[in-house]
């Protein structure tokens, strides 16, 4: 096999807010009895790691390659492996959480900051997102969490199937109601809840809150950060790209036919419908719904094709 693509296998999650809904739409095997909440197909993070699947790298952990093959990551300066992605079934409201920027979390944390992107694949009717506050000051942030008035702290949006949303540091956010979440977000797991919902850990113990350091890094007053998708509609695909800053470029490619891509950097790929091949100069793998690869930085090029939806999603160095 040649180093041109990393085909990984995954790690579930059960949560308490989880259900079947990732294993219905990817077409995964699933015990009846479990509930999950989280499959962290692309990770490197040390709560559930991704490992590779075929030599020369067979079941080493991504963090073991990343660390040890730089050459395969566009030679990335970055201490850690940048990204996780995930998807989340969220079958009861999870909390309300704010994530920490890069310099808070080095700082109180020794971690990465949390940025994040999530595109919502199936919402369940009157489904919310919870994106917002509407507190001017820290101390009314505070006051207002004290007296439990979370329903006039809140800003709450209607979601739908389909939709997209940036979730910066420091934005508040949660949701209400039933969705399925295609999730790619800074490589961290740093989260700080200022309401939970009464849920309990595996244990059947509240999970703890972490107000105070909610409401150091909490954007106030609260700034939206909206997303301008672009779309490139072609005979043989759709390209819908989603998001492009200075964390990550996220792109969909709705694939009728096929699709030839440069490949800027290296590439991290998650098979959301239907099935096809994914082609490098040197390599070909049959890839369907539920199969997470990196295309990496040797292939200058990869071409899909087929009948597909592919989320593409691409790290950018820091500066």
């Amino acid at each position: 096999m040649s180093k041109e693509i990393l085909k990984l296998k995954s790690v579930m999650k059960e949560k308490a807010y989880g259900g079947t809904q990732i294993a219905e739409y990817l077409g995964l095997a699933q015990d009846a009895h479990q509930r999950i909440g989280e499959y962290w197909m692309i990770s490197a993070h040390e709560h559930g790691e991704s490992r590779i699947l075929q030599e020369p790298f067979q079941d080493m952990r991504l963090s073991e390659v990343y660390e040890q093959h730089r050459e395969l990551f566009a030679n990335s300066k970055q201490e850690h492996f940048p990204l996780l992605i995930k998807m989340n079934d969220v079958s009861s409201s999870p909390s309300l959480q704010v994530h920490p920027d890069d310099a808070y979390a080095q700082a109180h944390e020794h971690a990465t900051g949390k940025s994040e992107f999530c595109l919502y694949l199936k919402t369940a009717p009157n489904t919310q997102l919870i994106y917002g506050h509407t507190a001017k000051t820290k101390e009314a942030f505070l006051q207002r969490i004290a007296q439990g008035e979370i329903d006039d702290l809140v800003i709450r949006k209607p979601i739908h199937d389909g939709d997209a949303a940036y979730i910066p540091a420091g934005i508040l956010h949660g949701c209400e109601g039933k969705m399925l979440v295609y999730e790619v977000q800074q490589n961290s797991d740093i989260t700080y809840r200022i309401y939970d919902y009464d849920n309990t850990d595996a244990f059947g113990n509240k999970r703890p809150l972490q107000i105070a350091k909610a409401a150091d890094v909490v954007c106030i007053p609260h700034k939206d950060a909206p997303l301008t998708p672009t779309i490139q509609k072609e005979k043989a695909f759709t390209c819908i790209t989603y998001c492009d800053n200075d964390i990550f470029t996220i792109r969909q490619y709705q694939i009728q036919e096929a699709v030839d891509i440069v490949n800027e950097s290296y590439a991290l790929l998650t098979i959301l419908q239907g099935q096809g091949l994914l082609e490098t100069k040197q390599e070909t793998l049959h890839v369907k719904a539920g199969d997470n690869l990196i295309v990496t930085s040797l292939a200058k090029r990869y071409t899909l094709q087929g009948s597909m939806q592919v989320m593409v999603a691409i790290p950018k160095e820091k500066r």
